[in-house]
């Protein structure tokens, strides 16, 4: 199984994610388990896909792209789900009153230049 994530708007790669049991369900990732010749995962594989700040405004595509066995074996699947974003930090009170003081002093030399 692939997981990749491009930025569109510059064309970067900037998740590029292999999950691969091997043939034999031996596994070359510890996220498979084996049962004599089958191979799965024993709980839900989750992904957090982190993008930095810095590229707010992209335009960004997510592949999954997954293999099923043949007709006569087990079928598979594989989910996307969850996607939002991260809040933003709520302002320190130092900064409304740093905002206060500024707009006070505003004021003040508005005031002043009023009665000059």
């Amino acid at each position: 199984m692939m997981l990749t994530l491009t930025d569109d708007t510059t064309g970067q790669l900037l998740i590029n994610r292999t999950y691969n049991a091997g043939f034999t369900g031996g596994g070359v990732d510890s996220r498979f388990a084996t049962s004599g010749d089958l191979f799965y995962t024993p709980t839900w594989q989750v992904e957090k896909l982190t993008i930095d700040q810095s590229l707010s405004g992209h335009s960004f595509t997510l592949s999954l792209l997954a293999a099923d066995c043949e007709p006569t074996g087990h079928t598979g699947y594989a989910y996307l789900d969850g996607f939002g974003s991260v809040s933003p930090p709520v302002p320190e009170p130092s900064t409304y009153g740093m905002m206060l003081a500024g707009l006070g002093l505003l004021g003040y030399m508005a005031r002043r230049k009023k009665s000059a």
